[in-house]
């Protein structure tokens, strides 16, 4: 298209915009009114004004009075707006035919005024209601029953504490079905409602950020089949129960809380963030809540830097390249180790592995303690390191189990994961030997108990921490003594074999010359006889 075309067509359409302008009344005075696609837009916000005295333009489709110091609305409005602003004023109430008055009424905005309940006289034509930033106490759904097309709802910056919802509907009724977000961040509420899923059970969108929770139960959360994107972050949570939310769950938010561990039995995730929480350590154990997320923030947490932590700093190693394609604050990705002491506040991505050691007691010096030290007991099997070498380790096992349980037995050097070996033991046997070790070389070494028919599920699944201990293969060593002796008998046999064949063959020499001296003598007194 040639820019002469262009530019006639951009006249073209100014005149007919102009022309669609011209068939509704004046605009009214201190605003600016606009037609886009033959629908008149007007635009009061930022005038000062108290009350807007003239009669607006009926076939307006939006109408924005922010920002100024309207406190009631008396004016009649146009009766076909599907947007109306009404945010930063000082409204605390609405007229009682509010909901007459804007019967086609779609997207209303009410933040930033001074209402102190939800209104009940809404249009259930909405579809966006804003309310943040009033000073709303208490939610009651039961006052909005009629809004059943709400998509979009927000409460955020207000001081509610409780929220009221439906309890006279039962599990499969859900209220405000079409919606899709809701929020409530910054605000004071401390417990959530039972059956809070009664109410928007089909939202996909829901944020409680920011307020004073405690806790997560396992009954809140699990009811909302189609929520993907959950925001816990700033509250007071030191708890979450198992199995506390649903499978189709994408984004979780924990961050900044008061967790000291890790919730147990998550969903699989495209985003996990627990950043900024009291976490010292996560166990092995749960290595299985944490590698099916496909992002994790963990930073910020407290961590102990030692051999049980490994694994995660391992884990976190393969998936830190991932910091570089999100735009996420690196403190909340990159954990900073809080002890012990020579390692405090280095961070993860500029530390090598080995440093993730544990050191041994000082106060271990008697045998006997020492031999504890490689006896451990799970249930009610005795594992025993029998004898460390240089390129093996001997373990031994006393058990009443029958056999409906075997042992799985798995090592790595330490800080080499992905060197890990499996085997799997029948008590009954009672020793295993793990060889084809690398000497004086530490090894991780798990014992843990597997039903025997459940050994196809669960052979993946990681030992406890408690149940996995440090060993250090011994280093070769060479008895000088020793090896002189051995030299000695193994060089005696050698001169006595090399005296009897030198023995042998001086004795066949003698005798061969015997021999020769025999038959010449015959030779010569049988001549004489001839002669």
């Amino acid at each position: 298209m040639n820019r002469k075309l262009i530019y006639k067509l951009w006249i073209f359409l100014w005149i007919i915009n102009i022309l669609c302008a011209a068939k509704y009344d004046a605009c009214p005075q201190k605003c600016n009114c606009a037609v886009i696609a033959g629908a008149v837009n007007i635009d009061c916000s930022f005038q000062n004004l108290s009350d807007i005295k003239e009669n607006l333009l009926q076939k307006a489709y939006s109408l924005n009075v922010s920002y100024n110091k309207i406190t009631d609305i008396t004016t009649r409005f146009p009766s076909n707006l599907k947007n109306l602003d009404l945010s930063q004023n000082k409204i605390n109430s609405l007229p009682y035919n509010f909901s007459f008055q804007f019967s086609k009424l779609e997207i209303l905005n009410l933040s930033n005024n001074l209402l102190s309940s939800v209104p009940s006289n809404l249009p259930n034509s909405l579809k966006s209601l804003r309310l943040s930033f009033n000073k709303i106490k208490t939610v009651d759904f039961n006052s909005i029953l009629n809004l059943v097309n709400l998509q979009s709802l927000l409460f955020d910056s207000n001081f509610i504490e409780k929220i009221e919802t439906i309890s006279n509907t039962d599990d499969q009724t859900v209220i405000f079905s079409k919606l899709d977000t809701v929020t409530f961040r910054a605000n004071q509420i401390k417990n959530m409602p039972l059956h809070l899923h009664k109410v928007f059970g089909n939202v996909k969108k829901l944020s409680f950020s920011n307020n004073s929770m405690a806790g997560v139960s396992d009954d809140i959360f699990i009811n909302f089949h189609s929520l993907t994107l959950l925001d816990l972050s700033w509250n007071k949570i030191d708890n979450v129960f198992p199995n506390s939310f649903n499978d189709n769950l994408k984004i979780l938010s924990l961050s900044d809380n008061l967790m000291t561990s890790l919730p147990i039995r998550l969903p699989m995730l495209e985003w996990l963030d627990i950043s900024n929480n009291k976490i010292r350590k996560i166990p092995e154990l749960q290595s299985g809540d944490l590698y099916p997320q496909e992002m994790f923030m963990i930073g910020g947490n407290p961590f102990h830097c030692d051999c049980e932590l490994l694994w995660l700093k391992e884990f976190y190693d393969s998936r830190k390249y991932l910091k570089n394609l999100v735009n996420v604050d690196p403190a909340r990705f990159v954990p900073v180790c809080a002890s012990p002491t020579e390692l405090q506040k280095q961070s993860w991505d500029v530390l090598d592995d080995l440093l993730f050691g544990c050191v041994e007691s000082e106060v271990i010096k008697s045998e006997n303690i020492e031999e504890d030290k490689y006896t451990w007991k799970i249930n009610d099997l005795y594992v025993r390191i029998k004898k460390i070498g240089d390129t093996f380790i001997y373990i031994e096992w006393k058990s009443t189990l029958g056999l409906s349980d075997v042992l799985h037995i798995s090592f790595h050097p330490f800080g080499k994961r992905n060197l890990k070996k499996k085997s799997i033991m029948h008590p009954h046997l009672g020793k295993y030997v793990i060889k084809n070790l690398i000497e004086k070389t530490p090894y991780i070494i798990c014992i843990s108990l597997i039903p025997e028919e459940n050994i196809l599920s669960q052979v993946n699944m990681p030992a406890s921490t408690d149940d996995c201990h440090e060993i250090v293969t011994m280093e070769t060593v060479i008895d000088t003594n020793f090896l002189q002796a051995g030299l000695f008998y193994m060089v005696l046999p050698m001169l006595i074999v090399s005296f009897l064949i030198f023995y042998f063959k001086i004795w066949n020499n003698v005798h061969i010359f015997q021999r020769y001296v025999i038959q010449s003598n015959y030779n010569t007194t049988t001549d004489k006889k001839n002669e």
